[in-house]
């Protein structure tokens, strides 16, 4: 009896070993990814800092160290599964460097067909196949944002002009 007991919980913990879990079922926190990842706080933090005096080239080169990108002609790049880059513009308001830095954050992680190049206006020569360009949104002051539009507003951008979901 002792044995037939032993050789069953034995195959249990192999099998279940070997089926392996999913991390929600281990209450590992696996962060969103693409349309998900883009939320009103991180949205709320990289604006405040930038209108609080942060040095925006700086900010955003910590930021995409942080995103995986590489430095590649004086702009960040994701590497993409094919030769075709895409490339987001934005000049070095709190703005559009609040937008660039969550686009950025929505391709990390992922599975994305092109290579998308974040550039700050005049670094670049602007070579990619399309662009996303962020250059004429306004920086207005941190309590006259709508952070939740803002939020739909990102998400719009990934959607229809960067084709993530």
């Amino acid at each position: 009896m002792v044995q037939r007991l032993q050789v069953l919980l034995g195959w249990c913990a192999l099998l279940s070993l070997s089926s392996g879990c999913a991390p929600e079922t281990l209450k590992i926190h696996v962060p969103p990814t693409g349309v998900q990842s883009v939320n009103q706080e991180d949205l709320r933090r990289a604006y405040w800092a930038l209108e609080q005096g942060a040095d925006p080239a700086q900010w955003w080169s910590r930021r995409a160290v942080q995103f995986h990108l590489e430095k590649v002609e004086g702009c960040w790049e994701y590497t993409g599964q094919t030769d075709n880059t895409s490339i987001v513009v934005a000049d070095q308001t709190p703005m559009q460097l609040t937008i660039m830095a969550s686009l950025a954050k929505a391709v990390d992680r992922t599975v994305q067909e092109n290579s998308w190049q974040f550039c700050l206006q005049g670094d670049t020569q602007l070579r990619g196949r399309s662009q996303v360009d962020l250059t004429q949104r306004d920086s207005p002051a941190f309590t006259a944002v709508n952070f939740t539009m803002l939020e739909k507003d990102v998400q719009a951008i990934l959607k229809q002009e960067m084709g993530l979901y």
